[in-house]
């Protein structure tokens, strides 16, 4: 589990959310399965899946890695999307700026459909 999963993982915890980490068995393999799998969350790094909060300089070899992960990315945003499992994205630079307890707020809102 990486950083950023432990730190959402704890804030689950103490909001009483219980989930399921690491839901292999579903497409796109989602970080956590909240509301008795009814809602994917999935934390992506920002480098790592391409998100424009800043200009990142990379060489060709890691754009080609980035866009291959991007791409899968929006495969499996479009599965849930046609799903009746929500999709929750938590980017990297939201848990730095907001903090995981304000995310968990947000993804307790979301899945009660507030």
């Amino acid at each position: 589990m990486s950083a950023l999963e432990q730190e959402l993982a704890v804030e689950l915890k103490k909001a009483e959310i219980k989930y399921v980490q690491r839901a292999t068995q579903h497409f796109g393999r989602p970080d956590f399965l909240v509301n008795q799998g009814r809602c994917a969350i999935f934390v992506h790094g920002c480098f790592w899946h391409g998100h424009a909060c800043k200009e990142w300089n990379i060489s060709d070899l890691w754009r080609s890695k980035v866009s291959a992960i991007m791409s899968r990315d929006l495969e499996v945003r479009s599965h849930y999307k046609n799903s009746k499992i929500k999709y929750f994205r938590v980017w990297e630079c939201e848990l730095h700026r907001f903090g995981a307890r304000r995310i968990v707020y947000k993804i307790n809102r979301f899945i009660h459909g507030h």
